[in-house]
């Protein structure tokens, strides 16, 4: 009977991350002939929808190394792919730290186990590889010589990478550039499950999970900042919705309206004529965005008088609904 292969899917965003990416990819094969890592830069055929590409190796992959640097700690890139893997019951998910220790990594992605670019950590990383190939690892004294015998060459890659990333030529709109990426990765979670998207339950709980509704609620803060709405609380609700907590009452927006929204499917007004006004609308899992905005904000006195307290009539500028932009070379 042959042995089985171990899938990895190696995650990526931005250009020195890409490069550590890279290395790894090249690199995890010598030191283990039965693992088949997955890169997007180099596993995609020409011509393949990458999307559909993607999901299927997410899909298939127990394993996943996401590849951080300090300029890619909050991608919403990262934060779907580590979560699309880590929601398998038996899977694990580390991070690969290049330029940054193990404290400058916040939640959701501190949950999992950090392992820094160094020549030990790596060695770590490589022992529990190892494990679980069960039958297909290598005795100890055959990991260490295959380390020791391959290591220089992962470091020569490593050395390569620039100390600062690069600055682009036409730097993009990071908030703009967010919310595109948010709206493509909620397409890929629906189109990857047969349920309008992943239950919070498949996806968070004590056992290194990543909460996908995060996205979602940070699509809400920008615009309601945007828009000069004050607001003390925007939450993921345990039951699945989101809420919106004002000073003075609440919102609850149903799951469907909450994602619908974040994909530039409904529009800010759309959004609260979908949502029911509660004092307490739902018990919060967390919460994301600022504390309250002052009622005497400068942003808030622009408000006309007849409109409902906390609630902007026109909807925000470039919220209609258009399909998710293609996949930059900036993540993977």
């Amino acid at each position: 009977m042959p042995l089985a292969r171990l899938k990895v899917f190696i995650s990526w965003s931005g250009d020195r991350s890409r490069r550590v990416a890279e290395a790894l990819r090249d690199w995890l094969p010598y030191v283990f002939p039965l693992i088949d890592p997955f890169l997007s830069t180099e596993d995609i055929e020409k011509g393949a929808k990458w999307n559909q590409v993607i999901s299927g190796a997410l899909e298939q992959s127990d394993l996943a190394i996401i590849c951080l640097t300090p300029e890619n700690l909050m991608s919403p890139w990262l934060l779907f792919e580590a979560g699309a893997v880590a929601k398998r019951v038996d899977s694990r998910v580390w991070t690969y730290l290049f330029g940054l220790g193990y404290t400058d990594v916040k939640d959701p992605l501190s949950q999992f186990q950090h392992t820094a670019a160094t020549k030990e950590d790596t060695r770590k990383l490589i022992a529990t590889l190892n494990h679980r190939l069960g039958e297909g690892g290598h005795p100890p004294d055959r990991l260490t010589k295959s380390f020791e015998t391959w290591w220089p060459e992962l470091a020569v890659r490593l050395r390569g990478v620039p100390e600062n990333s690069p600055v682009p030529t036409n730097p993009r709109d990071p908030i703009k550039h967010i919310e595109e990426m948010t709206r493509e990765i909620l397409e890929r979670v629906r189109e990857n499950s047969r349920k309008p998207t992943f239950d919070s339950a498949d996806v968070y709980d004590d056992d290194d999970r990543v909460d996908i509704s995060s996205v979602v609620t940070s699509v809400i803060v920008q615009q309601l900042r945007e828009n000069g709405i004050p607001y003390k609380a925007v939450a993921a609700c345990e039951d699945g919705a989101f809420g919106i907590f004002q000073a003075d009452k609440g919102w609850r927006i149903e799951k469907t309206i909450g994602e619908d929204f974040a994909l530039g499917r409904l529009t800010l007004t759309e959004l609260f004529a979908g949502a029911t006004q509660e004092a307490n609308p739902c018990k919060p899992i967390r919460a994301a965005g600022r504390p309250d905005m002052a009622a005497n904000h400068p942003s808030n006195r622009k408000k006309e008088s007849g409109s409902p307290k906390g609630i902007e009539a026109r909807p925000p500028a470039g919220n209609s609904a258009r399909k998710p932009p293609p996949r930059g070379s900036d993540a993977g």
